[in-house]
């Protein structure tokens, strides 16, 4: 708002300066204009151009950068990252923390030696185990691989 508050300051003080030459009164003068009306938009807009031409480059503004917006990574969802398996045992003896580092040997030992698989474990309120994977290994993932969780977990 500054910035267009200085600008249009600047150009209303150059517009004031600005000496028009007087028009003869001429008595002969017909009727019909003999400027086509395009020309008077024409030489207007070369008078801006000429205002805007003698602005001198710092005019007491700066002009903002534009700020550069980074895209946002896409990350799938946790929904669409978990699966869950079927539990019949004691809900005492699962531990998630050992069960996920078990998981994360199990998948490393099966190839998948890049990066951990499984991020988190959790029961569920119907005590079955939910395997929570990574942001690269999505439910489709486990399902491909339920040899593995079926060794560690069963």
């Amino acid at each position: 708002i500054r910035f267009l508050e200085n600008v249009t300051r600047s150009l209303g003080n150059k517009a004031k300066n600005i000496v028009i030459p007087p028009q003869r009164n001429i008595t002969n003068i017909p009727s019909q204009p003999t400027v086509p009306q395009n020309a008077l938009n024409v030489s207007q807009t070369l008078f801006y151009a000429k205002i805007a031409a003698t602005t001198p480059e710092n005019d007491g503004f700066i002009l903002p950068k534009k700020k550069k917006t980074t895209p946002k990574p896409t990350t799938t969802p946790v929904k669409d990252r978990q699966i869950t398996v079927p539990y019949s045992g004691p809900k005492d003896v699962i531990q998630p923390l050992n069960l996920r580092n078990r998981l994360n040997r199990a998948f490393e030992n099966a190839g998948f030696k890049t990066k951990p698989v499984v991020q988190g474990i959790r029961l569920s309120l119907n005590s079955n185990i939910v395997i929570t994977g990574t942001k690269d290994y999505n439910a489709a993932f486990f399902l491909k691989n339920k040899a593995v969780i079926e060794r560690v977990i069963l």
